[in-house]
């Protein structure tokens, strides 16, 4: 069951990195400069930047249960998506900096800081709640 988890998370994710490549760039390229400009291209770097956070939060979510299943194994998969909603990102980071893998916990902290940038800056630049 962990390898067809791990094969389909691995699958996803090989398509979706090099759109979440694509989107943080344009994001800090095209979208940024639009928000600090007021009008109506802040509003639509504020549109933007929020569907840059969702597809940030997903990347750092799969990539998250990518590292959890392969380097702590399927019982911490499970605690981290079924159990008092730690949630598999938390599990994923503190794990891999317990067993000493600091490269694989900086990416999830990486993806975590975009996710939650992203969604500030949106939120910042557009504050009128949606309807």
């Amino acid at each position: 069951m962990l390898e067809i988890v791990v094969t389909v998370a691995g699958g996803v994710y090989r398509f979706i990195e090099p759109v979440f490549i694509v989107a943080a760039v344009l994001s800090l390229v095209a979208l940024v400069p639009l928000g600090l400009i007021s009008g109506s291209t802040r509003r639509f770097a504020s549109a933007g930047m929020l569907v840059a956070s969702f597809l940030f939060t997903f990347t750092t979510w799969l990539y998250a249960v990518l590292v959890t299943a392969t380097i702590l194994g399927g019982f911490w998969l499970f605690v981290g998506l079924f159990f008092g909603g730690i949630g598999v990102v938390p599990v994923g980071f503190v794990g891999a900096l317990l067993v000493g893998a600091g490269n694989e916990a900086f990416g999830i902290g990486f993806g975590v800081a975009l996710a939650v940038g992203a969604r500030f800056l949106s939120a910042l630049w557009d504050p009128t709640p949606a309807p």
